[in-house]
């Protein structure tokens, strides 16, 4: 378990070929399945997390590309719409 620990607190899913830079349940699947041949659910693969002391953390997607006057000029626009008649 203490390579778990290590992995999740020091090293990124870059540096071990995937396309992310969060440690998911199911890349840790994938990365204790090649690494030690073991294959878990990914109910088991949370669970170990937090017998390990780590807590799930849901990102939010942030998009540093993205046009934020369009963004709330888009929800403005929704505010206008009316809505269904009830």
């Amino acid at each position: 378990m203490g390579a778990l620990s290590d992995l999740l607190l020091g090293e990124s899913p870059v540096g071990h070929g995937y396309n992310t830079e969060t440690w998911t349940g199911p890349v840790l699947i994938d990365w204790v399945d090649k690494n030690f041949g073991v294959r878990f659910k990914k109910a088991q693969i949370y669970n170990i997390i937090k017998k390990l002391g780590f807590s799930y953390q849901k990102a939010k997607g942030f998009y540093p590309e993205a046009d934020q006057e369009a963004q709330e000029d888009f929800k403005d626009s929704l505010k206008k719409t009316p809505g269904k008649p009830g």
